[in-house]
């Protein structure tokens, strides 16, 4: 019983850097799509960037008359919308699991080594 308390133990740890891993990724996604909008925001000013189609559009038009360097700036925020939707579950599942885990980890290595003294006790 104890031995699985420590194994559950053990792979909450590790599913709770899972969700700390995808809460980092989460980070980095919105760094990236506060920079690019920023960018962008410089070259259309009135465009609405938050819109999916809008930025499909943009994303078009800066293909073919960007200048270097500037031509996948809608496509990376695109691709870092769909990234924190990733790695929002990924965050939330990991920090879930990983809480759940520990916590019967603990309980079952704290009443495995309650057994064993009991038994030593007879």
């Amino acid at each position: 019983m104890r031995i699985l308390g420590i194994l559950l133990i053990v792979l909450g740890l590790g599913a709770a850097g899972a969700g700390v891993y995808g809460h980092l990724e989460m980070q980095a996604n919105q760094n990236t799509i506060d920079t690019n909008t920023a960018e962008l925001k410089k070259i259309l000013p009135e465009d609405d960037l938050t819109d999916i189609k809008t930025l499909v559009a943009i994303d078009r038009v800066l293909k073919e008359a960007a200048p270097p360097g500037k031509q996948d700036l809608a496509w990376d925020i695109l691709n870092a919308m769909g990234d924190i939707e990733d790695n929002t579950m990924l965050r939330n599942v990991g920090f879930g699991a990983g809480g759940g885990l520990l916590l019967i980890g603990i309980l079952l290595a704290a009443l495995g080594g309650k057994k064993k003294k009991a038994d030593a006790e007879s």
